[in-house]
């Protein structure tokens, strides 16, 4: 087997130990003033379908942040005023709901943390979440997690996801991030009528294994399904009211996982969809491609 195989644990160590050098502060590096995403990591649409919101990840460190940027659907173009730089790595997007104004939130692994952008859509597109023009960091105000102090998403987190929260809960909705390094599911309740990190309240966290990906929920189920790029399975959990005074007012409820087939132990699961009806769930899987 050549010592560049995929699957020879050493070049796979090796590889990793790289990508998290890759994550280092970029401060010193150029901004990145073009219209583009470099690197598109993750797609967004707008409630309205009129736009697509990009997420450029900066992998290879080319500028000292990554980018978010808009395309236009009706021309197929990017929105020039439309950008802003929010941290490389980025991993998912997800609109914060009932947000007025707008905003969106990114998952990004270059600082561990939650970024929320404030957003202004059509026809006069603006994304901002406080950079610095000096060094293109997001403000504090717009981010949650470690660089904080106050509260942890876990070690890199990939993805968000928001639901409705129980009747009679506190809080409107929640918010579940999972983390693909120390494999952490957080549970957060979301207040819209709060501003910025204000409107996250940590409830509940659980630990599955290094290898989270991403995440799905089914309202038919009301069970959250979670891909594993390390682990041939689905994780599966769902979320209930606390019975007791020494548990959260909302809980993370395990399930059985979901066994898939596999062809070799290298590289598993990835992206997940739901069909119209959400009867069915879409995973992409890569042992084998399928």
């Amino acid at each position: 087997m050549s010592p560049f195989s995929p699957h020879n644990l050493n070049w796979r160590l090796l590889l990793g130990l790289l990508l998290s050098a890759g994550c280092s502060s970029g401060a010193h590096l150029p901004a990145d003033t073009g219209e583009a995403a470099r690197f598109p990591i993750a797609l967004l649409p707008s409630p309205q379908g009129d736009a697509v919101v990009v997420a450029g990840a900066n992998f290879d460190r080319g500028f000292r942040a990554g980018a978010l940027r808009v395309i236009d659907t009706k021309t197929d173009r990017w929105v020039a005023q439309a950008a802003t730089e929010v941290p490389s790595f980025a991993s998912g997007l997800a609109w914060l709901p009932g947000a007025n104004p707008q905003g969106l939130v990114v998952s990004a692994r270059e600082n561990d943390a939650l970024t929320l952008v404030d957003v202004q859509s059509g026809p006069n597109w603006r994304l901002d979440c406080g950079a610095d023009p000096e060094t293109g960091a997001c403000d504090l105000a717009h981010t949650l997690g470690e660089l904080n102090g106050e509260v942890t998403v876990g070690n890199d987190p990939m993805a968000v996801l928001f639901e409705p929260a129980p009747v009679g809960a506190a809080v409107p909705w929640l918010a579940h991030v999972i983390a693909t390094t120390d494999g952490r599911v957080s549970l957060f309740g979301y207040d819209p009528a709060k501003k910025g990190k204000l409107a996250w309240t940590p409830l509940d966290a659980l630990t599955l294994n290094a290898g989270l990906q991403h995440l799905r929920r089914s309202n038919l189920t009301g069970r959250v399904y979670v891909s594993d790029a390390r682990l041939a399975v689905l994780h599966v959990y769902h979320t209930e009211s606390g019975v007791g005074p020494d548990q959260p007012p909302v809980r993370l409820v395990l399930e059985p996982a979901i066994a898939i087939p596999a062809s070799s132990p290298a590289d598993y699961g990835r992206g997940l969809a739901l069909s119209h009806d959400e009867a069915t769930l879409y995973v992409s899987w890569r042992s084998p491609n399928a």
